[in-house]
C-alpha cells in the first residue's frame, strides 16, 4: 500500500483534524450508539460512515455560508433568535475543549492536530463572540407608534 495508507495514521488523522467539529459530533455519536449498534455488524460501519459524511458536509456548508458575511454571521441572524444563536455556538465551541486530545490519541502527529483543533475552537468562539457583540452595536429601528399629540 502507498504512502497514507494502511498502518500510516497521517491521512486520517488531517481529515480528523480539518473537521474537528464535525469528528468530535462522530465520536460521541460512536460512543453513544456503540452498543446499540455493535450487534449489527453491517449497519454500524454504514451508520457511522453517513453520519460523518454528513456532518461534515455541513460543517463546510455552514463555514462557506458564513464566510460570505464580511465578518458577520449568515446563518444566525436568519434564525430569529441570533444572540441565542450566536450564544449557543460559542457554548459548542467551548465544548469542543475537551476534545482536544481524544479525536487522534497518540500517533506521530498528534500535536500538529491538536493545533488544529484548537484552532477551530479559536475560531468558532472568536467569529460568533464577534457576531455577538456585533449584534448589541446594532441601532433597531424604533417601533412604529404614533404620537397621540399629533394632529394628522
Amino acid at each position: 500500500m502507498g504512502p497514507g495508507f494502511g498502518r500510516d495514521d497521517s491521512t486520517i488523522g488531517i481529515c480528523w483534524a480539518l473537521d474537528s467539529p464535525a469528528a468530535v459530533i462522530a465520536y460521541l455519536q460512536r460512543a453513544i450508539t456503540h452498543d446499540l449498534l455493535a450487534r449489527h455488524y453491517p449497519l454500524a460501519p454504514i451508520v457511522n460512515l453517513g453520519v460523518i459524511f454528513v456532518l461534515v458536509w455541513l460543517l463546510w456548508y455552514a463555514v462557506g455560508t458564513e464566510t460570505q458575511g464580511r465578518g458577520l454571521s449568515v446563518l444566525t441572524p436568519k434564525t430569529g433568535i441570533r444572540r441565542a444563536a450566536d450564544v449557543l455556538a460559542i457554548c459548542f465551541g467551548a465544548s469542543l475543549l475537551p476534545f482536544a486530545d481524544r479525536i487522534v490519541p497518540g500517533g506521530r502527529y498528534w500535536v500538529l492536530f491538536s493545533v488544529a483543533h484548537l484552532l477551530w475552537i479559536v475560531t468558532i468562539i472568536g467569529f460568533y463572540s464577534h457576531d455577538l457583540w456585533a449584534s448589541f452595536r446594532t441601532r433597531r429601528p424604533p417601533p412604529d407608534v404614533k404620537n397621540p399629540c399629533q394632529i394628522t
